[in-house]
């Protein structure tokens, strides 16, 4: 939309907003001031115009009438004091935070969080902003290339070694998170050699810093081939599971594990010997070994009915098990990495989580299951982290038993005038024997059982009971309008999560979810 300087004048086709018209005369805005205006939510620009002071009036060029914008849409989200947002949102450029101003819509949040949502947002609009930037910049990086038997080295545990030469190209070329996609380097075999493949992405899309990049991996190979032992996890990983054929290297300086289509070591070179053994039959004192690494530590996925997992999942003495509830659309924020650091930060035992492909709905929001197992204080830390980090909300797996039990204890009236339900006290619900007994069998926050606890796990499910204070230490509890009128469905709830589910362990050795 084009504006000219005195379209107040002139008059234009569109519809004529008394307010605003005097708004833009007594803040003397210039044409892109305008436009960007004309673009803004209507409860943004009804608050930019009530908001409007003296100071104002003196002219606001487009850099002071932004940030002003910028301020008063981050006070409305209720967004400007968490840090991960104001963090990404300092470090955005001008046009990506003025196209996330005028589309962002957070009554499409199902969950609440405003905060995550907006993150996941704006980093997919910077994304595409520098898609937009030109295609990425391809070439072979020249002089750099390593025989085909030390790719290991290279490669590193799990691309270890690899992504430190990554981190050393962006550190060369001014790579920063704002700019979106990372560097890309691949390797390209040729004539028994390998040779390195970089792809840089817009803005770096250029001859310049193409230049810079090859000479931080030229430097970089050079000193990973030259000193191999001062880079940790410089050798490759074992293979996860052994073929009958493989067999593995008679040179005791290697004992690689080799492929059975290979004739010859990889590594150091040595001959396949006529009289080998296969790999998967070494086995030293009982147990089976691969070179120095102890076979059958490697975790796998299983594939698992749901009921069987609380099963193999024991719950040691003095300990508890939780189930958390995951959104899809958050979870990437605390996936791989951040789980692992959650897990060892709240100093839980074990920490699972279910694949998103196979997530489940509850009251119409689909979650992935999360299931924490440790001492008391460490689950309550654990799912504390995870709610602040992707929200969420408690499982009721466990509480079936103690939900039934209330809901029989809250008494029904058919007075249309009290709606129907009749609030008792939280002493009133634990003096029934019952209760006690369901609230007994409950393996969450079992270190506290009293009338505080009891309050914390019913205000988990508001959709089943609304409790109101009535004091320090007291509340009153009463059914609300979508808890099941004849009971069961906690239960059908139960049966129909009772498919099969894929269970992944995290691997503590690795940087994601197998």
């Amino acid at each position: 939309m084009a504006w000219s300087s005195d379209w107040w004048t002139n008059g234009w086709n569109g519809p004529v907003d008394p307010e605003q018209d005097e708004f833009i005369k007594k803040c003397q805005l210039d044409d892109a001031s305008i436009t960007f205006l004309s673009g803004l939510p209507e409860n943004v620009k009804d608050e930019v115009k009530r908001s409007v002071c003296p100071a104002w009036e003196e002219g606001l060029s487009f850099k002071r009438f932004f940030e002003i914008v910028r301020d008063i849409w981050l006070r409305q989200l209720c967004v400007h004091r968490d840090r991960r947002v104001m963090k990404l949102v300092e470090s955005a450029q001008e046009d990506d935070l003025r196209v996330v101003m005028m589309k962002f819509d957070p009554t499409r949040t199902k969950d609440g969080n405003v905060a995550a949502r907006l993150v996941s947002f704006l980093s997919s609009v910077i994304r595409t902003s520098n898609r937009d930037g030109g295609e990425p910049f391809k070439a072979l990086v020249p002089d750099c290339s390593v025989p085909e038997r030390d790719v290991g080295r290279v490669l590193g545990e799990r691309g270890t070694t690899m992504k430190n030469i990554v981190d050393s190209v962006c550190q060369a070329i001014g790579h920063e998170r704002q700019h979106g996609h990372r560097p890309i380097l691949q390797l390209a075999y040729s004539g028994g050699a390998t040779r390195f493949e970089l792809l840089l992405y817009p803005p770096f899309n250029d001859q310049q810093s193409f230049e810079k990049a090859t000479d931080a991996v030229q430097k970089m190979v050079h000193e990973i081939m030259e000193n191999p032992s001062h880079w940790a996890f410089s050798t490759c990983k074992r293979p996860p599971r052994l073929q009958y054929d493989d067999w593995t290297c008679p040179n005791r300086r290697c004992g690689n594990i080799c492929f059975a289509r290979r004739t010859q070591c990889n590594l150091c070179g040595a001959e396949k010997p006529t009289d080998w053994t296969p790999a998967h039959l070494k086995q030293e004192e009982g147990q089976l070994h691969i070179g120095d690494v102890e076979w059958g530590r490697q975790k796998r996925i299983r594939v698992m009915e749901t009921k069987d997992v609380y099963k193999d999942l024991e719950v040691p003495e003095g300990h508890c098990r939780v189930v958390w509830l995951i959104p899809t659309e958050t979870l990437p924020i605390v996936k791989g990495r951040g789980l692992h650091e959650i897990k060892q930060k709240s100093g839980v035992d074990t920490l699972l989580v279910t694949r998103e492909v196979e997530c489940d709905t509850y009251f119409g929001v689909e979650y992935v299951q999360a299931f924490c197992i440790g001492s008391p204080a460490c689950t309550k830390s654990a799912i504390s982290m995870i709610h602040n980090e992707a929200s969420g909300r408690l499982s009721e797996e466990g509480f079936h038993e103690l939900i039934d039990a209330i809901e029989e204890a809250l008494p029904r009236v058919e007075d249309e005038f009290e709606q129907g339900f009749v609030a008792l006290s939280l002493m009133e619900l634990l003096n029934q024997e019952k209760i006690r007994d369901a609230w007994a069998k409950t393996k969450v926050l079992r270190q506290g059982t009293g009338l505080r606890t009891l309050l914390e796990v019913l205000n988990r499910w508001p959709e089943y009971f609304k409790t109101q204070a009535t004091g320090p230490a007291g509340a009153t509890v009463c059914r609300t309008a979508q808890l099941r009128a004849g009971g069961g469905q906690a239960q059908r709830a139960a049966e129909a999560r009772e498919a099969k589910v894929k269970v992944q362990d995290y691997d503590e050795d690795s940087d994601s979810w197998d």
